[in-house]
């Protein structure tokens, strides 16, 4: 049983390796298969259909977004919890400006396919937006959803901006920006 989960696991891992990199158009079941190490025939045993490893990539993003909000909320301050924050999303400069967000370019992708797990990929965004409003207030509160709007979108669109350009750089120092900003609104 191991093996069969290993093969799994290292297929899951290409295809989000081979997404983040290449986009889902150009991911194919063959070239995940090959970064895998996985016989092309093999892949069916384990996921049926494109879709069926692509809704895994997304149930592994959401987990790894769960882990890693729940370790900045370790933190014992709403300015230190958003800083912690920032932090996380200041790592892997460089992979973000080469190949930007992936979870980013999911929802875009699978929105424009009109594709059912556009819901499950848009999800991990309202996750987030979700946790930045109650480090803002109450999460109900008007004004908290607003500044977790605003946060996150600066996030994203610094990511958006660092990718374009492919300067890292840049990222870097509209985060350190976001965190003044956000020390203001505290």
């Amino acid at each position: 049983m191991a093996r069969r989960s290993n093969k799994r696991a290292a297929l899951v891992v290409a295809a989000r390796e081979a997404f983040h990199e290449l986009g889902l158009k150009r991911s194919t079941l063959a070239v995940i298969a090959k970064r895998a190490g996985v016989p092309l025939g093999n892949v069916y045993y384990y996921f049926k259909t494109k879709d069926d490893l692509l809704a895994a990539v997304i149930a592994e993003l959401r987990e790894e977004h769960d882990a890693r909000l729940a370790a900045c909320a370790e933190a014992e301050t709403p300015l230190a919890q958003l800083r912690a924050y920032l932090a996380w999303r200041s790592e892997r400069l460089e992979t973000q400006a080469r190949h930007g967000n992936l979870p980013a370019a999911l929802a875009q992708d699978l929105a424009r396919e009109e594709s059912a797990l556009a819901v499950d990929a848009g999800a991990l965004f309202e996750q987030e937006r979700s946790w930045l409003a109650a480090r803002f207030g109450e999460p109900g509160e008007g004004r908290a959803a607003r500044l977790a709007e605003e946060l996150h979108c600066a996030v994203l669109g610094a990511q958006v901006a660092a990718h374009a350009s492919g300067d890292p750089s840049l990222l870097r120092r509209r985060l350190a920006a976001l965190d003044a900003w956000a020390a203001a609104r505290l």
